[in-house]
């Protein structure tokens, strides 16, 4: 295989190669992302009790769209229905109305926005690079990332970044107003956060427009941050039922926060606080080796008389100092406004994913060409470019595990979601067992409380929360039965749910689940005292007498059996 058709192959810019070639490495990109979501079928419709672990927040309230009876009075679902972009409920929505089931169709479509993602990083890839190899690279290493994350299997919201970003980077570079003012509002209406991002890029963009004078460009970046700040006023705008959002000062005495937490957040670990803890730090986690490559594009820069591939379109190269100085600026401001911009990591995590995948396809390819176009050794050098593109195509093949499906949480208590799947679909179970976070998804029907729904961002929700975890705690583990009768009374509750091993003596061992919600929610410390004591709580004497249902691991009550005891 002659250097020169290689160099054709890989590293032509797009007019010096036949359109075959760039459709030939779009569809490879494609097949790529389809055939990496379609090997995640198997397990996510293999079970009929199977679904993303963030979907169990973000979707199970939407079975209200098929049947309205559904989670009637119920705190958690409303609050999730409450903060779920408009967007993203309406085509749940309108799922429903075409017969796919929410849970159906949060399985579906990673598969369709994964492919839309490739498709429109293809794009921008050519460009920022008008390679098309290098698109099938930076497209081929934002996948390897996505699919060893969770964000793209989960259906949720940001979910929808990532086709939405980058088709809002490709009509940006191509200048199409019509197209990029509506990725700008679709943005709006599923991921309000990153019209924050958008705007950043834009005045950037019309900064850089105004001084070279380009009055065309300025007028339309000056549309664009019109709708940006429209749809930015109509969001703040918004009243909710669950307001305030939580600041910082009082974050920091909530449990839920710290190391433990359902949301761990703050770190004592300065260095990690600031750069690679979930949520607060700044780069992303859990990405594809090969997405660190795109840190030597600074290097290459500087030598750009070695890396002559690099010197093509570098006007477009700025878009992604641009997303990189946006998101860094929000990220420190995210910081300073803690939780009033939701989390800093959110800003700074995704766009490093996307700016990243595309310098690791210019570094990669104009790495290729350089080898290519040396004098000596071209030979050998054609080999090695061929074993660099191989190896990058196959990488994914020796992760442990890719794609990856450790996110998918499959439910194992059958029977149990069986038998309230039979009860009427207004009850509300208590419980503090681990098994109450399926419960809404798997039995479809409404829990008080459980540790998968505390996310305590807003106050208005969270203090509502924590009061019935708190109640629900302590009235399990009181001695006296009045306790148990006031927090039914209170609550509406219509079964009681147990773990088998819930009053031994070490369920609250940190190897064991309750310690949880014991760091999180246990006001009175006795309890635990009691029960170590092996002194019994009044509802583990009614655990014979009022049981309507057994498994080996789970043992559930009827509530008007305990309001009846004496």
């Amino acid at each position: 295989m002659s250097s020169s058709f290689v160099r054709k192959f890989l590293t032509a810019t797009r007019d010096k190669t036949s359109k075959s070639i760039e459709i030939f490495w779009l569809v490879f990109s494609l097949v790529f992302s389809i055939g990496t979501a379609v090997a995640i079928f198997s397990e996510a419709f293999g079970h009929q009790y199977v679904l993303q672990d963030d979907a169990r927040q973000h979707v199970f309230w939407m079975m209200r769209f098929v049947d309205p009876q559904l989670f009637p009075n119920d705190l958690i679902a409303d609050y999730f229905q409450s903060v779920a972009p408009l967007g993203y409920s309406t085509l749940y929505q309108v799922g429903s109305m075409l017969g796919l089931s929410p849970f159906v169709f949060s399985k579906i479509l990673p598969v369709i926005l994964g492919a839309i993602s490739t498709a429109y990083g293809f794009g921008v890839s050519m460009q920022i690079l008008p390679v098309p190899f290098a698109g099938f690279v930076s497209t081929l290493v934002l996948n390897q990332t996505l699919w060893c994350k969770g964000d793209l299997i989960s259906a949720t919201p940001r979910a929808f970044l990532y086709p939405l970003f980058l088709a809002f980077l490709y009509y940006f570079l191509k200048k199409r107003l019509i197209a990029t003012s509506l990725s700008i509002f679709l943005t709006g209406l599923f991921y309000p956060q990153y019209l924050l991002v958008e705007g950043g890029i834009v005045t950037l963009s019309t900064i850089d427009y105004i001084k070279t004078k380009k009055r065309i460009d300025v007028k339309r970046c000056s549309a664009y941050l019109v709708i940006v700040v429209a749809m930015l006023v109509f969001y703040a705008a918004k009243t909710s039922d669950f307001s305030p959002v939580i600041d910082v000062e009082t974050a920091k005495q909530l449990p839920g926060f710290f190391k433990g937490g359902r949301i761990y957040f703050f770190n004592d670990n300065f260095v990690r606080f600031w750069t690679v803890h979930p949520r607060s730090g700044y780069f992303p986690k859990g990405t594809a080796m090969t997405l660190w490559i795109g840190l030597l594009l600074p290097v290459l820069l500087l030598f750009s008389k070695t890396f002559k591939l690099l010197r093509c379109y570098r006007s477009n190269q700025k878009i992604l100092l641009q997303i990189f100085i946006t998101a860094t600026l929000l990220f420190f401001l995210s910081h300073a406004l803690l939780f009033k911009l939701h989390l800093p990591n959110r800003y700074s995590g995704h766009t490093g994913i996307i700016v990243l995948s595309f310098a690791s396809g210019l570094v990669i390819t104009a790495s290729i060409d350089a080898a290519l176009n040396a004098r000596k050794w071209r030979f050998l050098k054609t080999g090695f470019a061929l074993i660099v593109s191989l190896s990058i195509a196959i990488f994914p093949i020796f992760l442990e595990e890719f794609p990856k499906t450790n996110t998918l949480v499959r439910g194992k208590a059958e029977a149990l979601y069986e038998f309230f799947q039979k009860q009427p679909k207004d009850i509300s179970i208590a419980s503090i067992s681990k098994e109450a976070d399926n419960l809404p998804t798997f039995a479809k029907r409404s829990v008080l409380v459980a540790q998968e729904y505390a996310i305590p961002y807003h106050y208005g929700y969270y203090q509502k929360f924590r009061k019935r975890a708190v109640t629900v705690f302590e009235a399990q583990y009181s001695p006296n039965l009045e306790t148990v009768k006031q927090a039914i009374d209170r609550y509406d509750i219509d079964f009681w749910l147990l773990d088998f091993n819930a009053f031994a003596p070490d369920y609250f061992s940190d190897r064991q689940w309750g310690s949880r919600w014991h760091f999180q929610f246990l006001e009175h410390p006795e309890s635990i005292v009691r029960l170590e004591r092996e002194e019994k709580p009044a509802l583990s004497l009614l655990e014979q007498q009022c049981k309507v249902f057994e498994t080996d691991l789970h043992r559930v009550l009827s509530a008007s059996c305990i309001l009846s005891a004496k």
